[in-house]
């Protein structure tokens, strides 16, 4: 290459990477992050009811209200006390919110008939499971 070649050729560099440099520091991030703020009026005052049944290994339930275990040794036992939570709270059915923690050795048969009884009351349900040990 001659020596006028090798010239325009490091001109020709030195523009490609000017032209990179500036096309990079002109991008422009906009990102807003929302900030919690306090919610007023009759939102503000909602309380979530947590109601959380543990599924046992041997047909068993737990049904825990306000951090009180209930046994449950059947379905109708345990839908007894959901039909005793929704008079309790009566005028806040959607406040009440089922946490269903299935054992791990439990039928899926019987997590399926707690969601039905979820359903039937009409009651928001969640599945609580421990991912983590799988």
């Amino acid at each position: 290459m001659n020596k006028g070649g090798f010239i325009i050729r490091l001109i020709d560099i030195t523009l490609i990477i000017l032209f990179g440099f500036i096309s990079i520091s002109d991008l422009k991030v906009n990102a807003l992050i929302k900030l919690p703020t306090l919610v007023e009026g009759e939102a503000g005052t909602q309380k979530i009811i947590p109601l959380v049944v543990k599924i046992g290994d041997e047909s068993s339930f737990e049904f825990i209200e306000d951090r009180i275990p209930k046994e449950a040794a059947s379905l109708l036992e345990l839908e007894g006390y959901f039909k005793a939570s929704i008079e309790k709270y009566a005028g806040q059915k959607e406040q009440m919110l089922v946490f269903i923690e299935p054992h791990v050795d439990s039928a899926v048969q019987m997590t399926v008939d707690v969601i039905d009884l979820c359903r039937k009351y009409g009651l928001t349900r969640n599945l609580a499971f421990d991912y983590a040990s799988l």
